[in-house]
C-alpha cells in the first residue's frame, strides 16, 4: 500500500492437519531432513502402537491401528506437522508463511503477469497437497 501497489493474499487452513499427516511419508520426509537413526527410531516409537475405537450410544467399533495424525497437545505434535508440510514452499514464486496449520501465500500485483505467478502458485500448493494427502478446508 505504501508504494501505491496492490497486494493479493490467498490463506489456506489444512484440514485437520495434525490428524491427517500419514506417518509413512511423514518418516520418508524425516530421512530427507537427515532425522535418521536413534533419532526416527524414537519418534517411531512415539507415534506407532495406538489405537482407536468410536463409541456411539455405547455401541463401539473394533480398535485399529492409528497410521496418520500426530499427537495433539504435546510439543512434538506441531513441530512434526510443520516438518511435514515445510517443503510446500518448494517451487513458490510469492511471498508464503506458513504457521502451524495455516499457509498464507501473496504477492504484490503491478502487472497481469503478477496475477499469473501468484495463480500458479496457488495451483502447485494444489498439486502439493494432493500428491501428499494434505486437504485445505474450502469452508474457512
Amino acid at each position: 500500500m505504501d508504494r501505491c501497489f496492490r497486494t493479493d493474499i490467498a490463506i489456506f487452513d489444512f484440514s485437520k492437519a495434525l490428524d491427517s499427516v500419514p506417518h509413512c511419508r511423514l518418516f520418508s520426509k524425516l530421512s530427507q531432513y537427515s532425522i535418521c537413526g536413534t533419532v526416527q527410531n524414537w519418534l517411531h516409537s512415539f507415534l506407532s502402537d495406538q489405537y482407536q475405537r468410536v463409541v456411539v450410544n455405547g455401541a463401539q467399533s473394533s480398535w485399529l491401528p492409528v497410521l496418520s495424525g500426530v499427537p495433539q497437545g504435546t510439543v512434538l505434535g506441531p513441530l512434526l506437522s510443520l516438518i511435514y508440510i515445510n517443503d510446500i514452499i518448494l517451487g513458490i514464486d510469492s511471498e508464503i508463511r506458513l504457521f502451524a496449520n495455516d499457509c498464507i501465500v501473496y504477492r504484490q500485483i503491478r502487472n497481469s503477469r503478477d496475477s499469473v505467478s501468484l495463480q500458479s502458485d496457488i495451483n502447485k500448493m494444489h498439486e502439493w497437497s494432493n500428491k501428499w494427502q494434505m486437504s485445505f478446508s474450502v469452508s474457512k
